[in-house]
């Protein structure tokens, strides 16, 4: 009865890989057995075994095969169990390592800042926890942005200008905009015109000889 219920919620891809005529019984055995689900079964029973005794492993197959058909059909109820369970756990080891530290404070450092580190360890494993289950329930959403041509550094925007003219044109026609701005002293040697030189005007007078200081 397992096996006809786990073989049901198996994808049609891996039962057409399974069940293929040309493949050999070998060859479909060696499928079954590697496939992740028949490994961590393997895994899961080899540490549940040790507290609740044997554990039939076609048994186990199957309640792994209807935990993996949830999660494909969108049904995530067995995983945020899961999680908020381990959650449960993990804050209960921080509070006993916790509780451990407290006791041995004062006395034993050593102690003390073993069972610490410890505590914290899994009270940031309680954490992780949580916000898996938190981004589970309440998913981020999805932004798309369309990407903008920003170009970085000077630009060269040219105004006014047909396609048919020639480069040389264009740079004649920026070159010529601002006349103003070139120096004279720069164009043909042509000079400022400052005038004529004025003659010399009678306020300064010439100077004198300072007179001797009458020191007491």
């Amino acid at each position: 009865m397992a096996i006809k219920k786990a073989k049901s919620g198996v994808k049609q891809s891996s039962k057409a890989a399974l069940t293929t005529p040309e493949k050999t019984s070998e060859r479909r055995g060696a499928e079954m057995t590697m496939t992740p689900i028949m490994t961590n079964t393997l895994t899961a029973k080899a540490f549940a075994e040790a507290t609740f005794g044997e554990i039939h492993t076609r048994e186990a197959f199957g309640v792994m095969i209807d935990s993996a058909n949830k999660v494909q059909d969108g049904d995530l109820s067995e995983v945020e169990s899961t999680l908020i369970a381990q959650s449960t756990v993990l804050n209960t080891i921080f509070n006993e390592l916790a509780r451990r530290a407290a006791s041995n404070m004062g006395k034993y450092p050593e102690a003390t800042e073993h069972y610490l580190r410890m505590a914290l360890k899994a009270q940031g494993q309680c954490r992780a926890t949580l916000q898996t289950l938190a981004e589970i329930k309440n998913p981020r959403p999805t932004a798309f942005v369309k990407q903008a041509n920003i170009a970085h550094g000077p630009q060269q925007i040219n105004n006014n200008i047909c396609a048919g003219d020639e480069p040389s044109s264009r740079t004649h026609a920026r070159n010529s905009e601002n006349p103003s701005n070139e120096l004279l002293e720069a164009n043909n040697e042509k000079w400022l015109d400052t005038g004529t030189e004025g003659k010399t005007g009678g306020i300064d007078p010439e100077l004198e000889t300072v007179g001797k200081i009458n020191r007491p």
